[in-house]
């Protein structure tokens, strides 16, 4: 049976934009083990989907760093220093630890297996999640701009029906609830109370 306890949370910042994703269980999103502080004010830690697996929670945290950006690197807001899914890459490091792991290396007959080693293929299930180009539309201009001022966590903007959907296996992007209550053949009413918690979600949907 797949473990479906894991989360993926947010930290933001006074004015609701995210300086922080991560993913975890049980009260990872309170530990204060990260690369950056807690928000001091309790509502600026945000659950954004749960009741995900391990696997499940890994993308969702991959395709929102991506999505945001990091600052480490250039390309967004975000504080984290990888791209995700409990891993290192996309680690940026510093000219002295660039310095210390090629000394470490010199005389390693290991070096080169290592580096040529190639990661393990996608198992049949990844691939069939990844498959399912055809849910939903990418995201249009409109839909990327309320993105970018920071609606994640805004309990103004969230209940509305045309705030941004995620399908977080596929990741495609509806434009609002009633959009992807549509193609589901949903009421858009009863979609957005199982995005926002008030009944089990059981969707494959996340607001954004």
């Amino acid at each position: 049976m797949v473990n479906m306890e894991y989360y993926v949370y947010q930290y933001l910042r006074e004015d609701l934009t995210p300086y922080y994703i991560g993913k975890g269980r049980g009260g990872r999103m309170y530990c204060r083990r990260h690369n950056v502080h807690l928000p001091v004010k309790p509502h600026l830690i945000v659950v954004i989907a749960n009741r995900l697996s391990d696997h499940e929670a890994r993308l969702l945290e991959v395709k929102l760093i991506k999505l945001y950006g990091r600052k480490d690197n250039g390309t967004g807001i975000l504080r984290n220093k990888t791209d995700g899914g409990d891993g290192v890459s996309g680690i940026v490091q510093s000219a002295t630890t660039r310095a210390k792991r090629a000394a470490s290396l010199m005389g390693n007959t290991n070096g080169r297996a290592l580096k040529g080693r190639k990661k393990a293929p996608f198992t049949a299930e990844h691939c069939a999640n990844l498959s399912i180009a055809f849910y939903g539309r990418k995201a249009s201009t409109e839909t990327k701009n309320k993105m970018s001022v920071g609606r994640m966590g805004n309990q103004n903007s969230v209940g509305k029906n045309t705030h941004p959907v995620l399908h977080i296996h596929a990741g495609i992007f509806f434009d609002s609830v009633k959009d992807a209550a549509e193609h589901y053949g949903m009421r858009a009413n009863t979609l957005c109370r199982q995005l926002n918690g008030y009944i089990p979600n059981r969707t494959p949907l996340v607001l954004v």
